[in-house]
């Protein structure tokens, strides 16, 4: 057959379509039966679970490792430099016993005051955005979004902090102005607390140990390097992580007992896992289903047309053609299927989220139901697949007709 006859298979495929229209929107509506429940509880996977694990891994608090009991472990700067290294870690920082990270934080009014924690941070502190900048010195501070509302300061303000310490029952006072730099986002720390160098935090821990503190304008007898810390901050890199790091870290060389939000974490994992299986197991058997479904009407179909398909390959149409008209009415269906298909699971999508939205979801974030571009193409690209594929089987055996015995038997 030459090639310019290949022009003529959209306009047959469609004619043919178009004279047997019951058995066409037959197919559509087996087609979206089938596929629009599984486009909605995609959709259902992609809200409810994408929506509880995009908030795991965008709360970092989710991705904070702790010692179960600080004080018995010293950790030096090897120590720090080789889980750093860690391929699990995404962020650790040295930190001072719990009490010298206590202090009363105030405006530089003096008018506005409150008790908060002091945390060292560093580049790469995982409270805040990527695109903060460090600390330029230790006269800086980051602070909590909740600690920067009741203080009534922003970035660019000053704050005071206030330490006292007890000699010899005689408390003494010392203080130091920081500017702020950054605030944290509010969903990211949910405390008072300001994020300080560590170089001020260990000064802080040198007076209240009776020592001198240069930084807060306190003379004395020197401390002593300090080299060993108490505690850390640590974070895991991804929410994934968070398990096997604790694993590491508990094992020798280690040896540390630890705890972190593993509960909350194994919930969503495991519901992820889970209802992901369900879709994939309720999307197999549906397309094992409507493969067969459409297949069987397909074959119906042209049982009746092979007097037709011997007519044409009389008048030229040679095999590869023969096998392309089946495959072409086969797509041409298929697509309207999967346009309907989209068309009432999108209109669902906007129904359940409607519904859910005012009641289940009221103050969750997000949408329930998410049906995205890559779901929607695959599901489209799959019925594709299950029209054309037991087409191919039809057009090979068109191939196989001899139209000599066809138009006699006729």
């Amino acid at each position: 057959m030459t090639a310019g006859a290949w022009r003529y298979l959209p306009r047959i495929a469609f004619a043919e379509l178009r004279g047997e229209w019951p058995v066409a929107i037959a197919i559509c509506l087996a087609i979206m039966a089938v596929t629009a429940p599984l486009l909605v509880l995609g959709g259902l996977h992609n809200g409810v679970i994408g929506g509880i694990l995009s908030g795991l891994r965008n709360d970092p608090g989710a991705r904070l490792i702790r010692l179960q009991a600080t004080g018995a472990s010293r950790f030096d700067a090897a120590w720090f430099a080789e889980v750093g290294s860690l391929p699990e870690v995404g962020f650790i920082a040295p930190a001072t016993r719990w009490a010298a990270t206590q202090a009363a934080i105030l405006d530089v009014t003096g008018a506005k005051e409150q008790q908060a924690s002091l945390l060292p941070t560093a580049g790469a502190d995982p409270v805040f955005d990527a695109s903060t900048p460090p600390l330029a010195g230790p006269l800086q501070a980051r602070l909590s979004a909740d600690l920067a509302r009741d203080l009534g300061v922003g970035t660019g303000d000053g704050v005071l902090i206030e330490i006292t310490r007890k000699i010899k029952d005689r408390e003494e006072r010392a203080s130091v102005t920081l500017e702020v730099t950054a605030v944290a986002p509010p969903a990211n720390f949910a405390r008072n607390a300001a994020f300080i160098s560590l170089d001020l935090l260990g000064q802080i821990e040198d007076f209240k140990d009776g020592f001198a503190a240069p930084l807060l304008g306190k003379t004395g007898t020197a401390a002593k390097p300090r080299a060993h810390y108490p505690d850390f901050r640590l974070y895991a890199r991804t929410v994934e992580e968070v398990r096997p790091l604790m694993a590491r870290l508990a094992a020798p060389p280690y040896g540390l007992s630890l705890q972190a939000e593993t509960d909350r974490i194994d919930f969503a994992l495991a519901l992820d896992r889970d209802l992901a299986l369900v879709v994939s197991a309720v999307g197999g058997l549906g397309a094992f289903g409507l493969m067969g479904g459409v297949a069987a009407i397909q074959w119906s179909m042209a049982a009746r047309r092979r007097r037709t398909i011997a007519i044409l390959g009389l008048i030229g149409f040679g095999k590869s053609t023969l096998i392309g008209l089946p495959v072409v009415q086969a797509a041409l269906v298929g697509l309207m299927g999967a346009i309907a298909s989209l068309g009432a699971a999108l209109a669902f999508q906007a129904l359940i989220n409607h519904k859910l939205a005012a009641t289940v979801f009221a103050h969750a974030q997000g949408v329930p139901c998410v049906i995205t571009l890559p779901l929607a193409l695959a599901a489209i690209g799959g019925i594709l697949v299950l029209s054309i594929v037991p087409a191919l089987g039809i057009g090979i055996h068109y191939a196989a007709l001899e139209p000599a015995n066809e138009i006699r038997e006729t």
